[in-house]
């Protein structure tokens, strides 16, 4: 039985690295042989097929190899962190004078964050009172839960995979390395969404404006731009502020994952498991995460990952407060909820997940709920409150700054576009590139190399759902696709990047239980030996994402960026000047990609001329930055405005993309 049970295995595992392969439509010439046409005729026959009907054979093979593998798998191993015990009274018939004012400082926020939302509701100004009261709020909040924590520690062993933290910590500096490298300089292109990110960016680092809670020129609260303020502050420069954090977000998610992932892969070690606590599982799922050209790319932008993060981080702490009946940490996790959703639209996906999984703790935990008592639901949404408590107040005030983050719901939620847009989501980790248009990248979200092993974890969870891991990795995966419909152009990127984390951690799941069957089906050297392999595919799988994702996006600009690029470039005493014939695919002053890499509306003097009409002279020190179309007006600059100096800007191929012409 063993020994089939690993055939079985081995046939999954080809199965579905032979559906991908199909469904990359790559080529089957090597199957025109004689010997394959004589011996396996319907192989032959395969060659003349459509590359549709070959993707539609690779579907539904990787399909039957994740249900082998999920009947094939052995289950995850049950344990019981805790014996069933009686509830634990927070609220003793004779609290200690620390509970009862933790129970206090618990209080006072609600009654804050109430009285913010009647102010700001009524008010648009944002008084600094409001500022104070709000983060005050929050730190008593937090304070409060660990006065009001009265919980015995557990008398059963710790397994600690947070101990891997070493290889954690190497692995990030791998990964800072791989975001970090010519971060201001990589991807050249700079879209409008950035810039106008960027624009708002550095009305707040340079003062502009110091409101926090009101809606920002798109409706996302001017809270959300504050990173990339912060990050401007530090880094000194809009441009690489803004990107520098995006990568501390990008890092933040890593560490996020690999918490998470030592959390509800936490066991006993067992000779079946290669005598492992959870942290090899939680290392590979920060690793599989890291490794996709989804993240390499927004793991360079801001904006994009800092909610997925958060909220990551908040699923760690709604976990850990529920499993170790830590009240801070029900607290850390409400307040979490509600920064995720002041970043970005997207964080939606993440209040579904959590109700999701305290259903699931309701129902299949019920002696970790019956220790915890309703009362940590009750902490994890009053953080939720609590948090945003001062723009829910702007929302009263102006219902469309809230309404305008969702334009698409309604429609997607009423017609075939549910069912339509989903199908896309779950393609965009094998065939469709990004609908929104943001990564020029038009390959699909995850690698070749890690895709099967996604689906090998959807397989095992779908036929393991009387394990807890299964019902949480398939809530997460289920809400991510289902809310993801809200543009109408999915796959959108940018709304399903909560799809990494889970991803990540389904294919450290699908590795975990295929080392466990090798090693119980009598071949523990091949469970040992796997981990080298599986070693190899990520060094192999991270080296041609980082190299395609470099190779794209040194080569693809755009006007406004080159343009931006070079004024950015100028010394301060030089005059930047921008040649205007009225085209809209020139860049021009009004262009927010070129505002922002300047340094803002206000950093530089904005002069145009045209060739229509030219000027009878030009400041000293001007820099006339054309567009190598414009070659043919070279000979009538220099005759005009004489001394100057031609400079050509190439790409890395050796394109010209920019020409300068400099003015003594």
């Amino acid at each position: 039985m063993r020994f089939l049970r690993f055939l079985v295995l081995i046939v999954a595992l080809v199965a579905v690295y032979a559906a991908q392969y199909l469904v990359d439509q790559q080529t089957l010439e090597f199957l025109r042989t004689s010997w394959v046409s004589e011996n396996l005729p319907f192989l032959r026959a395969m060659i003349d097929w459509s590359p549709n009907n070959r993707q539609t054979l690779g579907l539904y093979l990787g399909g039957i190899g994740a249900l082998l593998f999920g009947l094939t798998a052995y289950g995850w191993p049950r344990w019981s962190p805790a014996n069933p015990a009686k509830p634990i009274n927070h609220n003793p018939a004779s609290p200690s004078f620390s509970s009862a004012f933790g129970l206090f400082l618990l209080l006072a926020p609600l009654f804050g964050g109430a009285l913010l939302v009647f102010y700001l509701q009524q008010n648009p100004q944002e008084p600094a009172w409001t500022h104070f009261l709000w983060i005050v709020g929050i730190a008593l909040y937090v304070l409060g839960s660990w006065l009001r924590d009265r919980v015995p520690s557990s008398s059963i062993p710790a397994m600690v995979p947070e101990k891997s933290w070493p290889a954690m910590l190497l692995m990030l500096v791998v990964v800072g390395f791989l975001l970090g490298w010519q971060l201001d300089t990589v991807p050249v292109r700079v879209d409008e969404a950035q810039a106008t990110h960027g624009l708002q960016a550095l009305q707040v680092a340079a003062g502009l404006e110091n409101r926090i809670f009101a809606p920002s020129w798109f409706d996302t609260p001017l809270f959300a731009y504050y990173p990339a303020a912060l990050g401007m502050a530090l880094g000194g420069d809009g441009l690489l502020g803004s990107r520098l954090s995006g990568l501390m977000a990008g890092l933040l998610m890593i560490v996020g994952v690999w918490l998470l992932g030592c959390e509800i892969y936490r066991r006993p070690p067992t000779a079946e498991d290669g005598l492992d606590d959870g942290r090899i599982p939680a290392l590979l799922a920060a690793a599989f995460t890291a490794v996709g050209y989804a993240f390499i790319y927004f793991g360079r932008l801001p904006y994009s990952l800092e909610a997925i993060a958060w909220g990551v981080l908040g699923l760690w702490a709604l976990h850990r407060g529920v499993r170790t009946r830590s009240l801070p940490a029900m607290a850390l996790a409400g307040l979490l909820g509600g920064l995720v959703f002041s970043l970005h639209s997207s964080g939606i996906i993440f209040w579904a997940v959590a109700l999701l999984w305290w259903l699931w703790f309701a129902l299949s935990r019920r002696g970790w709920m019956a220790r915890l008592g309703w009362n940590g639901f009750a902490l994890w949404a009053g953080g939720v409150f609590v948090f945003l408590a001062p723009f829910i107040g702007g929302w009263l005030r102006v219902p469309q700054s809230l309404t305008a983050r969702f334009p698409d719901f309604a429609l997607q939620a009423t017609d075939i576009g549910l069912f339509r847009n989903g199908r896309g989501i779950l393609l965009a980790f094998w065939t469709l590139a990004d609908g929104s248009n943001q990564a020029p990248w038009q390959g699909p979200l995850l690698d070749s190399l890690v895709t099967p092993l996604l689906l090998l974890g959807i397989g095992y969870i779908l036929l393991n759902l009387d394990r807890l891991q299964s019902w949480l990795l398939l809530s997460w995966l289920v809400a991510a696709v289902v809310l993801g419909n809200v543009p109408t152009f999915a796959p959108s990127w940018p709304w399903i990047l909560s799809l990494l984390p889970v991803a990540g951690l389904l294919c450290a799941v699908a590795i975990d239980r295929a080392r466990s069957t090798l090693v119980q089906a009598g071949a523990p050297w091949l469970g040992q030996f796997s981990l080298f392999i599986v070693g190899g595919l990520l060094v192999l799988a991270v080296s041609n994402n980082w190299v395609a994702w470099y190779e794209t996006e040194t080569v693809q600009g755009d006007p406004a960026s080159y343009a931006g690029r070079a004024i950015r470039s100028l010394p301060a005493d030089r005059t930047p000047v921008l040649l205007d014939n009225g085209d809209d695919s020139r860049a021009r002053w009004s262009d927010p990609v070129v505002q922002f890499l300047a340094g803002g509306p206000y950093a530089k003097e904005a002069l145009s001329i045209n060739s229509n009409d030219w000027p009878a002279n030009l400041p000293a020190q001007s820099s006339i930055i054309l567009q190598p179309d414009d070659q043919p007006l070279a000979a009538e600059l220099q005759s005009r405005y004489p001394g100057g100096v031609f400079l050509l800007q190439r790409n890395r191929q050796g394109d010209p993309v920019l020409i300068v012409y400099q003015l003594p």
